[in-house]
């Protein structure tokens, strides 16, 4: 399925199902929530696409989901959640997301090369607004500008280089694990 026509409702939500690809080359907004979902292929935000919506954005593919246009650039979400079967890329170039609060980040291969941005702070002890899984592997290049605490869960050795983050929130933190060795550092 490819949308290169905007979607937009005011008010309520806009659900996008597709039964295999799904490729967003317009703007979709919503004053409640977005839902785009790839059954049996991946899910593509082009660089030229936009997706705002004052709710919860998901995004979820059977495939990959690639994250080249922006997120909650007019209006961030309450929360931000993307699950793939496969891996979730986010480019460096055009690639933002933001989100008032909560963003999700799940998949066996995630490579963020983009800048992901939050303003919601940690209102409870122990609790992460951001959350990065990555069963196989997890590649961290980008920036993460967050309010509220972090924690990245990769059990295979996670690289984070050239990675830039910074943390606004009263109380926050950052927490990584990983089952093997974590590699940070700045690569030339």
């Amino acid at each position: 399925m490819l949308l290169k026509g905007s979607l937009i409702s005011r008010q309520g939500s806009v659900n996008v199902v597709s039964a295999g690809s799904l490729e967003v080359r317009n703007q979709i907004s919503a004053g409640a929530g977005v839902s785009l979902q790839a059954n049996a292929g991946d899910l593509t935000l082009a660089a030229v696409s936009r997706v705002d919506a004052a709710g919860t954005i998901t995004l979820d593919a059977a495939g990959s989901v690639i994250l080249d246009g922006p997120i909650g650039g007019t209006t961030a979400p309450a929360a931000l959640l993307v699950t793939a079967d496969s891996s979730i890329k986010a480019s460096r170039e055009t690639s933002t997301l933001r989100s008032a609060a909560e963003v999700s980040l799940t998949a066996p291969v995630i490579h963020f090369d983009g800048l992901l941005t939050t303003t919601g702070n940690t209102p409870t002890a122990g609790d992460y607004e951001v959350r990065i899984s990555a069963a196989d592997e997890l590649r961290l290049t980008g920036r993460f500008s967050t309010a509220g605490s972090v924690l990245i869960d990769s059990p295979a050795a996670p690289q984070i280089s050239n990675f830039t983050a910074s943390q606004t929130g009263t109380d926050s933190r950052w927490k990584i694990q990983s089952a093997a060795d974590v590699a940070l550092g700045r690569t030339v």
